[in-house]
């Protein structure tokens, strides 16, 4: 007769800690010596590496005036990585590492007071490393850069408990210090303080004194927001509109995309165990005190509302929710919301211990299917990155001269893999030509020719005399336009006006 040893779960305490860390492990160990650069990364890491400090400095004040937090931390940067790859991609995944662990700390916090330590704060942590749609920010050197918001704000929501329970005024002093500068950093968590007011307002809800200190906080963080952004649009006007439709359409439409979006035909199937999680979730609830459970829907709707206040900086920015390539880091302070929405269904789950089992066994599934589909990504960015050398290789200053003054390069050349860009603007090709001395040390022309890539979703006109309109509303002045292909080396002038087009699309 066979018998079965049931073993405690503190005793599996051990596990439950190394299992966010394994994460970690799988999809960031080998980075350093499989990624490089992508994107922006050309034009803020490499094209400032080449500067004297002096350079470094006036370029980073005058690039990241509205956003020195940042301007430091690339600022920083430029002189630890010293153009050796591995060393940036080390650095970045360094900043994706202190993310986690803050956010462990947020999470065991939620936890504990929710009433029920059951270690899903260690899950839920796990689930935010493995999000295939995140990796904008985890993989992709510019954005992983700017989780320095997210870690500053963390570090506010930790002092802002902190201060709420202890009521020291230095308390509060940090807290409101970490989401000043987390806002001087970058924009993503701009209201952010609001839907984490909410959830401590429920989580401390039985004690006056409390209610008073979130309040305080609360009115003192609206403040520091205010201030931020009269200062930020003095500084740098920025393109800022009111739009409902995408106000609205990023939260109910394209978020929900974006995070299906990675799993391609597959995702029906990765919706349904979704939906298995948050029902068994749901389930739990009905085996608690009524009044329990209506604390628990007040959870699940400070969740919601989170979530729905993240796309909104980003909406106003005119950004629209993606889940794949450098554009899915707009999904960074939504996934901080998803991992709190996720603790609390774990915390319920452990009340009802025949739901339990079920919903333990649909998000092992979720985190097994988001760290294989990541690791499937990270091929797409891998891949990017080699075909931008091979696209560098082909260039020379030969190449280069054979454009009079005043002509316009287009890169006859698709400017995504599998959704990660390869070169997409203007100024990461120049930036990664022109960052070749072999090139800019040959070159004849007195003024650089400007290289565009090929935009396949949108028609390129060349008027046939001075005008390029790259894309809707976008003009460009040139003498002349000619279009490169790195595969065939083929160099070719456009003779008559009309609509580019594109070999590798024929």
């Amino acid at each position: 007769m066979i018998k079965f040893i049931k073993i405690k779960e503190n005793e599996l305490k051990y596990i439950y800690y190394i299992i966010p860390l394994i994460t970690f492990s799988i999809l960031h160990a080998y980075r350093p010596f499989y990624l490089g650069l992508i994107h922006d990364d050309w034009s803020i890491f490499v094209i400032p590496n080449q500067m004297t400090p002096k350079e470094l400095l006036e370029y980073s004040i005058s690039q990241f005036s509205d956003r020195p937090g940042i301007g430091l931390a690339y600022y920083t940067i430029c002189f630890l990585w010293n153009g050796s790859i591995p060393i940036l991609v080390f650095i970045t995944s360094t900043f994706v590492a202190i993310s986690a662990i803050l956010l462990y700390l947020v999470l065991r916090k939620i936890e504990i007071l929710l009433g029920n330590r059951s270690f899903s704060a260690e899950i839920a942590t796990t689930t935010w490393i493995a999000f295939p749609w995140s990796l904008g920010y985890s993989v992709w050197n510019s954005g992983a850069v700017t989780l320095l918001c997210l870690i500053l704000f963390l570090a506010h929501i930790l002092m802002t408990f902190n201060y709420v329970e202890a009521g020291k005024k230095w308390y509060l002093t940090a807290s409101i210090a970490f989401l000043c500068s987390s806002f001087l950093t970058y924009e993503a968590f701009y209201l952010g303080f609001i839907p984490v007011s909410a959830l401590l307002i429920i989580l401390y809800k039985q004690n006056r004194k409390n209610i008073e200190r979130i309040l305080i906080t609360l009115t003192s963080s609206t403040l520091i927001q205010i201030s931020v952004i009269v200062l930020s649009l003095q500084s740098t006007p920025k393109e800022v509109g009111i739009n409902i439709l995408l106000l609205a359409g990023n939260f109910l439409y394209k978020l929900p995309i974006a995070i299906l979006q990675p799993f391609g035909q597959l995702w029906p199937i990765i919706a349904v165990v979704l939906c298995i999680f948050l029902y068994y979730a749901a389930k739990s609830a009905r085996n608690i005190e009524n009044e329990k459970m209506q604390i628990y829907c007040l959870y699940f709707i400070a969740c919601i509302f989170g979530i729905a206040v993240s796309t909104t900086p980003f909406s106003l920015a005119h950004y629209v929710i993606q889940g794949l390539g450098v554009f899915s880091r707009t999904t960074m302070a939504v996934n901080i919301w998803i991992a709190i929405l996720v603790t609390v269904c774990l915390s319920l789950l452990k009340r009802h211990s025949s739901s339990a089992l079920k919903g333990n066994i649909a998000i092992g599934f979720l985190i097994i299917v988001f760290i294989g589909t990541s690791t499937w990504h990270i091929q797409n960015w891998h891949r990017s990155w080699v075909r931008q050398q091979e696209i560098l290789a082909s260039f020379s200053a030969e190449l280069l001269n054979r454009i009079p003054l005043g002509g316009l390069l287009v890169l006859d050349e698709p400017t995504r893999i599998g959704g990660v860009e390869v070169f997409d603007a203007p100024w990461d090709i120049m930036s990664a030509v022109y960052s070749k001395p072999e090139i800019t040390g040959n070159l004849t022309n007195s003024k650089r020719p400007t290289i565009y890539p090929f935009y396949s979703d949108v028609p390129m006109i060349w008027d046939g005399e001075d005008t390029l309109e790259a894309r809707p509303g976008m003009p460009v002045q040139a003498t002349s336009v000619w279009m490169f292909s790195p595969t065939s080396g083929k160099l070719r002038q456009i003779e008559e006006a009309g609509k580019l087009s594109s070999s590798f699309l024929n």
